[in-house]
């Protein structure tokens, strides 16, 4: 089951050949996806475009009810729906309401925002609720770079957030200036109800999310890119991703990229020479980060990032200059390489509900769907279905 971007169509499909399944459908109105299940799994809520929310019942394929949580000029996103009466999101302004987002605890069926906490000029990315139904969220200023703060949204609804002091995240400058940014990696342990903060040449935040306090651990080269990028750029865009796998495991991936103004052979409508961008990347490779050692292990230092399918960590394994070779590479929780799979600089792929769709060396429309567990080809998908299913 997906939502379907570019119709606003929820369905079922089947995911080795992304055919639509079970023959109902139910156009949404508007730009909606990433359906988030409730806690009986009978019904989704999607967020999308003009300030709502909706909520549908997968069997009937009907839409139950729409929630308006914000203005027609925000977008909403569903973060986790951990109790009936619980649904948490996030909603970022458009038009008039430019730079505000807000957090938001909703009451499923009363349709009605019991709590909220704004937050001008930042991003906030969610995490799946704990094993006690608390939800965590990374929050970043859009400003300049700063302490980040961890949000927890508790069992009965309230909000809670911690500033940790020792890091420095977000956004600063614009293009055409000193612009840097840096998006660290956010992992959650859901049984021992912990968050971990993850930047490359900063320490470990971790948070406790039961009372929010907070602790740093350094661990040396623990997410650095390979050679490539130097230490002093202009225009430096640090992002890290990170996984909680279980076992005191946490896998980790991201890269830098460079933008530097170099003078192009483009031209303005005066006839002026303009400035084109060149960017230079590296990768961080992808790491294991044992939390019991405080240690790291490299499974493959190509890796700008990753996908957790089947119970794989999935990673494009190639430099981008690179003529053949691997298209990916998958490993086991434990980092144990499970399978690798061959390709070309043109090949790429994407992952979805336990499957991998390579795509990108000929001209076919058709995709070779794997199963992400083993790497066995399935069979095939038309593109434009893979494209369909999103995300936007």
């Amino acid at each position: 089951m997906h939502g379907d971007c570019l119709n606003s169509r929820l369905l079922r499909v089947d995911p080795s050949t992304l055919q639509p399944r079970g023959g109902k459908s139910l156009a949404l109105g508007g730009y909606f996806e990433r359906p988030v299940r409730s806690p009986d799994g009978k019904t989704v809520a999607l967020g999308g475009h003009a300030g709502t929310i909706v909520f549908a019942n997968v069997e009937s394929m009907r839409r139950v009810a729409t929630a308006r949580i914000a203005s027609p000029g925000e977008y909403t996103s569903v973060v986790a729906w951990p109790a009936a009466d619980r649904l948490v999101a996030t909603t970022w302004g458009n038009d008039s309401h430019v730079g505000l987002t807000r957090v938001v605890v909703v009451d499923p069926e009363k349709g009605s925002v019991k709590r909220e906490l704004r937050f001008h000029r930042a991003v906030a990315q969610g995490s799946n609720a704990t094993q006690t139904g608390r939800v965590p969220l990374l929050v970043e200023s859009e400003r300049r770079l700063a302490p980040p703060r961890v949000l927890a949204v508790g069992t009965e609804g309230r909000i809670q957030a911690v500033t940790l002091r020792r890091l420095r995240a977000g956004t600063e400058g614009s293009f055409g200036q000193e612009a840097r940014s840096r998006f660290p990696g956010f992992a959650v342990d859901p049984e021992n109800e912990r968050a971990f903060v993850i930047n490359q040449g900063q320490p470990v935040a971790i948070v406790d999310l039961r009372t929010l306090g907070v602790r740093y651990r350094s661990v040396a080269q623990l997410a650095a890119p390979a050679p490539g990028v130097g230490a002093a750029t202009h225009r430096q865009d640090r992002r890290r991703m990170a996984r909680w796998l279980g076992s005191g495991l946490i896998a980790v991936s991201g890269m830098d990229a460079d933008l530097r103004n170099v003078w192009g052979r483009g031209v303005d409508l005066s006839g002026k020479s303009q400035p084109a961008v060149r960017k230079e990347i590296a990768y961080a490779g992808l790491q294991l980060l044992d939390t019991r050692s405080w240690t790291t292990r490299t499974l493959d230092p190509r890796a700008s990032g990753f996908e957790w399918q089947g119970g794989r960590l999935i990673a494009y394994a190639r430099p981008p200059t690179g003529s053949g070779g691997d298209a990916l590479v998958a490993f086991d929780r434990t980092g144990r390489l499970a399978y690798r799979v061959r390709g070309t600089k043109n090949t790429y792929w994407r992952a979805f509900n336990d499957r991998i769709y390579l795509f990108g060396d000929h001209p076919s429309r058709l995709t070779t769907v794997l199963d992400a567990s083993d790497g066995r080809k399935l069979g095939h998908a038309h593109f434009d279905r893979l494209i369909a299913v999103g995300p936007c």
